[in-house]
């Protein structure tokens, strides 16, 4: 079906839910990327326990990881928007109002989740480095 022969609320939420599928790619994103990370985590694990200490046995972490949480961060910020739009909502029976409002501070415990994992990466970094030199 075209998207032109939808009607405007139709569209306006197909568009909605175009928009949380990206989301939701972004996500799987970040999740690839932090597989990669734990599987150089792994390796660098390996290759210090067998008394290699040569730079490239251990490269740098630091950017996929703050690269990782950075995109889950931008990705359930996005999410907690809508939820936050949710509370808006006029027309909702006690029940879905009771439960907007359950989602909404599920996804505010999730947002901050989030960010303080990104401030953490950032927050290594910067204390690791200040003691390194």
């Amino acid at each position: 079906m075209q998207d032109s022969v939808l009607p405007a609320e139709v569209q306006e939420q197909a568009d909605l839910l175009d928009q949380s599928l990206s989301k939701i790619q972004l996500i799987l994103g970040a999740v690839a990327l932090s597989h990669g990370t734990l599987s150089e985590q792994r390796r660098q694990l390996i290759c210090g326990s067998l008394d290699e200490s040569s730079a490239a046995c251990f490269p740098d972490l630091f950017p996929p990881r703050f690269t990782s949480n950075l995109m889950v961060l931008l990705a359930v910020l996005y999410f907690f928007r809508l939820t936050e739009q949710n509370l808006d909502t006029s027309d909702q029976t006690p029940v879905s109002r009771c439960s907007s409002h359950l989602n909404y501070i599920a996804s505010l415990f999730v947002l901050l989740a989030a960010a303080i994992r990104l401030f953490d990466v950032v927050f290594v970094r910067c204390n690791t480095e200040e003691t390194a030199a």
